[in-house]
């Protein structure tokens, strides 16, 4: 650096405090706008759908136009000073609130622009985009690409029916939600700025997977490899007989634990018998002229192979809920390190023991109420490990029609799973592995040390990313503190939906377990049709459900500590306090 650049740059003023904030504000601002405009490439495939481009074009640029605005009137050319205390807490929360009622627009402005599409409210796109940027994939939407139930309900065109009311378009905007909400949007966001205050914000959200000692290096190492397992998916999904779009979809949300599906019965839908038997007949006569694999889920091309499609979902489930540290390590091929891990030992643990249990208690319930639908042990073991994964990983994703169907004791073990939640650093909610293996080991370290001498400093190994640690006494307590605030907020949460009309409280306990442990599943119809609770319930309650459901999503997937660090900051600022730092 020669000394004149040395002096101009320490002539440029240096900004910091709101201003700061809002420039940074600015620049993601802009990040969203381009999610936003993204989807907009499904028009080169898809471009009877192309009335829906103003619902993306009008939110997007105006979003590009005023993040520029705020970017060049508050830190354009010139010193970016540091974060003050609180402000990086306080820029993560406004940068996730941002995201989520901008990226509502799309939902929301399609009826206006496309005559007879199906209308949904503000509030309503709000509950989608947080469901898909929280990885949680609750949803308003019903009969995505569900022709065979269209048809039924005597929809004469069906392509016309899909085109105004579930474009391709839209699907795929949920899971570029996905995508980026998983893993990507404070990965990419935060590497745009300074190394140092990225780290800060990407920290602030609870990350502890730095891969590499630059922010920047970490998050294309990142992006590659959930890049790259994407592909591996959809791939294979396609190859066992899933069409390309749907085998996207479902890669895109399985690895991103989000589990919004493409169709209203999830991966039921391609597991179906009479969907699979009825592929080349269902659609035959068509007067709209759709090829058949864009309406049925199946490509024509690969024999079809339920199982197939049900393992490889397995596995990007589990990938999808496993910490980046640990992808370094199977990548490299350190298996022994890989299986030591407290997370992964904690994993195979509670799978051998919750699967057959779940197993026991489907089967007795089929007994118990008299069911009489033939099904077996092999139904029963595919059904509980799949149920137990999309719990455990948060994805929410069914192999089964009804999750009901499977019994209060399956339903009881799920919300433990999903309250255990995926590993640290990934793209799953709940609890977390990490912080549920410390409570189990502080219980096995009481037993053991109950009569040791207080004065002795007690050894507490664990393993943890291929490294014999020492578990230190502020981690502990951190674990316990948020364990604590979990409980409490999902506790809150099902007692708020408890007091709405036509829920019972396990209904209400399920609802909220769901929404802040990301998983989605849910006892509740939240999408439209004749039994749905909009249709069937006051709209009072209706929107207080979605609201409830909304926040405890945000809750969860920012894990309830900086939202209240924001608060407290924010109300300390205002009261004349920290002003400066």
């Amino acid at each position: 650096m020669t000394p004149l650049s040395i002096h101009r740059k320490s002539n440029r003023p240096t900004v910091t405090g709101i201003r700061l904030l809002i420039g940074y504000l600015g620049m993601f601002l802009v990040l969203i706008g381009a999610i936003i405009l993204l989807p907009l490439l499904m028009l080169f495939i898809f471009p009877d759908e192309w009335r829906c481009f103003p619902s993306f074009l009008v939110p997007g640029v105006g979003a590009i136009l005023i993040g520029l605005l705020m970017y060049f009137l508050c830190i354009f050319r010139v010193e970016k000073g540091k974060l003050g205390k609180h402000q990086d807490i306080i820029l993560l929360v406004l940068l996730w609130v941002m995201a989520l009622i901008v990226s509502a627009f799309p939902f929301f402005l399609n009826q206006y622009f496309v005559p007879g599409a199906t209308s949904y409210s503000y509030a309503e796109g709000v509950f989608e985009s947080t469901s898909g940027f929280t990885t949680t994939g609750l949803t308003i939407f019903q009969d995505y690409l569900d022709a065979p139930t269209l048809s039924e309900k005597g929809i004469a065109d069906v392509a016309e029916w899909l085109s105004l009311n579930s474009p391709h378009i839209f699907i795929f905007y949920r899971s570029v939600c996905h995508f980026f909400g998983g893993v990507g949007l404070v990965l990419v966001a935060s590497s745009a700025i300074s190394d140092a205050q990225g780290m800060k914000l990407y920290s602030a959200e609870g990350h502890t997977d730095k891969l590499l000692p630059n922010l920047k290096r970490s998050a294309r190492l990142i992006l590659t490899i959930y890049a790259g397992y994407i592909v591996a998916g959809a791939v294979g999904l396609w190859l066992f007989g899933m069409d390309w779009f749907d085998a996207l979809q479902h890669s895109v949300a399985a690895l991103a634990t989000g589990g919004l599906s493409s169709r209203s019965t999830s991966l039921y839908y391609f597991l179906n018998p009479e969907n699979i038997e009825n592929f080349q007949t269902m659609y035959q006569g068509m007067s709209s002229g759709t090829p058949l694999s864009e309406l049925s889920g199946f490509n024509g091309i690969m024999p079809i192979n339920p199982i197939g499609m049900e393992v490889t979902t397995l596995i990007l489930m589990f990938l999808g809920a496993t910490s980046f540290m640990l992808h370094v390590e199977l990548f490299t091929l350190k298996w022994k390190q890989f299986f030591r891990d407290i997370e992964v030992r904690l994993v195979i643990a509670v799978t051998i023991i919750f699967v057959p249990m779940m197993m026991l208690g489907a089967w007795g319930h089929q007994a118990t109420v008299g069911i009489q639908n033939g099904n077996g042990f092999w139904y029963y073991f595919r059904a509980s490990i799949f149920q137990f994964t999309a719990c455990i990983t948060t994805t929410g994703f069914a192999n089964v029609p009804n999750i009901n169907d499977l019994g209060p004791a399956v339903l009881f073990l799920s919300v433990i799973a999903m309250t255990i939640g995926g590993g640290m650093g990934s793209t799953a909610g709940g609890l977390k592995q990490y912080r549920v293996g410390i409570y189990l080991k502080e219980i096995h370290w009481q037993f053991k040390y109950h009569n040791t001498n207080s004065h002795f400093v007690l050894p507490k190994p664990i393993y943890r990313f291929g490294d014999l640690k020492q578990l230190g006494e502020g981690e502990s307590k951190n674990a316990l503190l948020y364990g604590f605030l979990y409980l409490i907020v999902v506790f809150l949460g099902a007692t708020l939906i408890a007091f709405l009309p036509n829920i019972t409280f396990d209904e209400s306990i399920y609802e909220a377990a769901s929404a802040i442990s990301s998983a989605g599943n849910s006892m509740v119809n939240f999408s439209f049709g004749s039994l749905s609770y909009k249709m069937t319930n006051p709209m009072w309650a209706y929107q207080i459900l979605l609201s409830v459901c909304i926040l405890w999503m945000f809750f969860g997937r920012l894990e309830i500590i900086p939202i209240l660090n924001a608060i407290t900051g924010s109300v300390r600022r205002i009261a004349g306090k920290d002003l400066d730092h």
